[in-house]
């Protein structure tokens, strides 16, 4: 996770501090301002997981839309549950 969020400017801005996601044991939360990022972000995830021959249990993942209507649609490699 913090190869993924190294160097990444994304992510929503509380108190004044960016932040892009939230850690406790093995659980994270990925935190993005809007539908693009989050792709973006997915993506990142994704291929810096494939390099050190980890991959993300689509299973266990979901997605929530916060503040707005709607689903996030995700492009076909990334397939998880909303």
């Amino acid at each position: 996770m913090r190869r993924t969020c190294d160097g990444w400017g994304g992510g929503i801005t509380v108190g004044g501090h960016k932040i892009c996601n939230l850690r406790y044991a093995d659980d994270t939360t990925l935190l993005a301002a809007t539908e693009a990022e989050m792709i973006t972000f997915l993506n990142r995830m994704e291929r810096i997981s494939t390099e050190l021959d980890l991959s993300i249990n689509r299973s266990k993942t979901k997605i929530m839309v916060v503040d707005r209507t709607g689903k996030l649609e995700l492009p076909g490699n990334l397939d998880l549950e909303s």
